[in-house]
């Protein structure tokens, strides 16, 4: 396996470590750069990282993020990040997989949970209409309010207009449908 020595050297440079500092000596950050960097450089085809941005400042999260984008496009590679942190993936990332107790609750393209998963909210007294072109994937009760994450095929204002009760629809930010489909007692999968 061959090890790309001049792009790990800028990228260790970009971050002002250099060959002659200790690795025991480095913060957190910088070790956490350190391991990162040896596996970007490798001619791996495909690289899977684990909180690869775990004890990174925000200005070398996005760094971090911008360089696997291209290693992705430029570099042919595949890569996997496991994270909690989905708003730093999120500009990123092709696919989404949410795992729930060591299996796929949830498998798909960025694009199309934006464009077809939804938040629908509205008072706990009125129920959800049955009739409608939409699978509940969790649905969670508050005081006053349930609110329903939906897979849906039309577009969010034909979805609202749909829902015969006074609701809002919104988009699902990342990590609230992550927690929506990891903490629910039991995930509605319907397909």
């Amino acid at each position: 396996m061959g090890f790309d020595r001049p792009f790990a050297e800028s990228l260790l440079t970009s971050r002002n470590i250099t060959e002659n500092k200790r690795f025991g000596a480095l913060s957190k950050g910088q070790r956490r750069w350190v391991a990162t960097v040896l596996a970007l450089a490798s001619s791996a085809t495909c690289l899977l990282l684990d909180e690869p941005a775990d004890g990174l400042d925000p200005e070398a999260r996005q760094q971090l993020y911008q360089t696997l984008r291209t290693i992705v496009t430029e570099r042919e590679k595949s890569v996997l990040v496991a994270t909690h942190i989905l708003t730093d993936i999120a500009a990123v990332a092709d696919q989404l997989a949410i795992m729930r107790a060591g299996k796929v609750v949830l498998h798909e393209r960025l694009e199309t949970l934006r464009e077809q998963v939804s938040k629908v909210s509205l008072s706990a007294e009125e129920p959800l209409e049955e009739h409608l072109a939409a699978d509940v994937l969790t649905s969670s009760s508050y005081a006053e309010e349930t609110a329903y994450v939906l897979r849906h095929t039309e577009d969010r204002q034909d979805l609202a207009s749909s829902i015969r009760t006074r609701a809002t629809v919104s988009l699902v930010p990342l990590d609230e449908l992550y927690r929506s489909l990891t903490e629910a007692s039991e995930p509605i999968l319907a397909n």
